[in-house]
């Protein structure tokens, strides 16, 4: 009895071993393969997260650039002339012999390769009255210049102002001089020739004569100028008409030469600011009114005086009729 209970506690452990083992294979995990050693790597620097940017503002408009004005390029430089313009005179006048009392004035040319075709106008020889106008074309070679062709522009019986004689700057120069000179009681202000006093136009003669003549009048020796009547009227009769004067009325009158005695004929100094306005040629004469603002400085903003001046042109000059200043409001 004792024998049997032993053998089946036996044989009930064996069983019991043989179902461990068993169990153990079915549940026993593959063995995985080896991994082949990695050679470690220099860590990789952390990256620092960019900073969120602030709300972008919008834009600034840009200020538009100035366009840069395009820099000139050098003129080319022009062909020689054919001839010059003294040459083409010269041709006029042998050709236009039976005109010896007007004076050419070349007004216009145009060069070709060959030849050149001119203008001329015939003036008096002072420039200020004009007679006709031509027009010419003259070829040259080695012998020279020779005129091809002529034709009259215009022709007039009695002579007409020139554009000169209209000119602004032209008729500015026949007053600035006796508006800075004249400066005794009446000025350079008149309205008639015969209101001047006698030392008022020796004054004149003063600035209208030409160097030439007043220094003929020097005496070496003396060392003086000595300006007699005839002298002094001779100028004054080409500027103006109707004049009274009286030379023993001048203060530098000298009784022993009976005529003006003085050390000195210049120092006119000064400027005067003034514009030429309103030129008015006066139809059928060859008179020219014109008036004049005069400024207080350079700038031209202050008018200080206001004139009109009346002038009349003839062959050899002109004659100056009146001078008038105005009231300035």
């Amino acid at each position: 009895m004792m024998k049997n209970k032993f053998a089946k506690k036996l044989l009930a452990f064996v069983l019991t071993g043989a179902m461990l083992l068993a169990l153990a294979a079915c549940t026993k995990t593959p063995q995985e393969p080896e991994t082949p050693a990695v050679q470690p790597s220099e860590p990789e620097t952390p990256v620092t997260p960019e900073e969120p940017s602030p709300a972008e503002s919008p834009a600034e408009p840009e200020e538009p650039v100035p366009a840069q004005p395009e820099q000139p390029s050098d003129p080319e430089p022009e062909a020689p002339k054919l001839a010059t313009d003294e040459e083409l005179l010269r041709l006029v006048e042998m050709q236009d012999t039976d005109r010896p009392a007007q004076t050419p004035f070349l007004i216009s040319r145009t060069d070709s390769d060959s030849s050149v075709v001119f203008r001329v106008e015939f003036r008096s020889a002072s420039g200020w009255l004009l007679y006709g106008a031509k027009e010419y074309e003259a070829s040259f070679n080695d012998d020279g210049g020779h005129l091809v062709s002529t034709m009259w522009l215009s022709t007039y019986d009695t002579p007409q102002l020139s554009a000169q004689a209209t000119d602004p700057e032209a008729l500015m120069s026949l007053v600035i001089n006796m508006e800075v000179g004249m400066l005794g009681e009446h000025g350079f202000n008149f309205s008639d020739p015969s209101e001047f006093t006698s030392d008022e136009l020796y004054t004149a003669y003063l600035l209208l004569a030409a160097e030439e003549e007043l220094q003929a009048r020097y005496n070496e020796a003396e060392q003086k100028y000595f300006i007699s009547t005839r002298h002094i009227t001779a100028v004054l009769d080409r500027y103006f008409k109707d004049y009274s004067f009286d030379i023993t009325q001048c203060s530098q009158y000298d009784a022993t030469f009976d005529g003006i005695v003085t050390s000195t004929v210049s120092g006119f100094g000064g400027n005067r600011f003034m514009k030429i306005l309103n030129v008015s040629p006066k139809e059928g004469t060859l008179e020219v009114r014109f008036d004049a603002d005069f400024y207080a400085d350079e700038t031209e903003k202050d008018v200080t005086m206001q004139k009109s001046y009346t002038i009349e042109f003839y062959d050899d000059g002109y004659y100056y009729l009146s001078a008038m200043e105005f009231v300035v409001n």
